[in-house]
């Protein structure tokens, strides 16, 4: 990531392309801006030609964070810096001894395997969905994984009796979504409403609890908010999706979400 101090800040996100880097140095170099990198050279591998972080790094000697904050486990930890070896064989033998690794033969049997865990784990710690949205999500690689997971969970849930009235929307293209009150959903798009003075805003992204369905089948939502003025540290806001905006995509399962979609998530427990 490129943050240019200046006047007029601005900011490049991701691994940005060797000619994009050569745009904004040129940039830089024309306005005296001063320009700081921060990143990690084994995470996000430039695309094609570039890779100028590590080295201009080395150029100058920059700074480096040695402390791991995010990975809370001795033993997480301590997979991950063998990670950063190149050793990644090494690195999973040890989360897979820690328990923290599970291989399986096939697509189908992880699938079951994930949300025979997920199932154990919620009604532990996490029976309220906003207590699971906080703490516990699933991922996957691939979207096609994403659908069939959510629909499992929601299936267990189902059958559990745990969900309420549901109904069934036709989507473009000929699929369809199946949504009940108590289901989990992720938000898909942005929807500024506070500047409609319809309620505060709901956000792409947002993980939120399915509360009602009514007649005309608009959902209402209610997802948590940060507010560190409250007990408990956060809040809790709704609103209502029309029909027609759940049928344009506004919404899907929430249950689980792809790898690349939970970037810069934090949580208790991957699946």
């Amino acid at each position: 990531m490129c943050r240019s101090q200046s006047s007029a800040a601005s900011s490049l996100t991701g691994s940005p392309s060797e000619a994009e880097t050569t745009r904004s140095m040129t940039e830089a170099a024309r306005t005296g801006t001063k320009v700081v990198g921060i990143g990690d050279h084994l995470q996000l591998q430039a695309i094609g030609a570039g890779g100028w972080f590590r080295e201009v790094h080395r150029l100058v000697g920059g700074l480096t964070l040695t402390e791991n904050r995010r990975q809370e486990d001795a033993a997480e930890r301590a997979a991950l810096d063998v990670w950063r070896t190149g050793d990644h064989e090494l690195a999973l033998r040890m989360l897979a001894d820690g328990g923290r690794g599970h291989a399986a033969e096939t697509a189908d049997e992880a699938r079951s395997q994930i949300l025979m865990a997920w199932d154990e784990l919620r009604p532990q710690k996490w029976a309220d969905p906003q207590d699971l949205i906080a703490n516990m999500v699933v991922l996957a690689a691939r979207n096609s994984d994403v659908d069939a997971l959510n629909l499992g969970a929601q299936a267990i849930r189902r059958e559990n009796k745990e969900l309420g009235d549901e109904h069934t929307y036709a989507l473009p293209g000929g699929d369809t979504l199946t949504l009940a009150v108590g289901d989990i959903v992720r938000v898909r798009e942005n929807d500024y409403r506070s500047r409609r003075g319809q309620g505060p805003d709901m956000l792409n992204g947002y993980r939120a609890a399915i509360m009602a369905i009514d007649d005309n089948h608009r959902v209402e939502i209610t997802w948590r908010v940060k507010d560190t003025k409250t007990t408990g540290g956060f809040r809790h806001e709704s609103g209502w999706v029309t029909a027609q905006k759940v049928t344009g995509g506004a919404l899907s399962l929430g249950y689980a979400m792809t790898i690349a979609a939970s970037q810069g998530l934090t949580c208790n427990r991957r699946r």
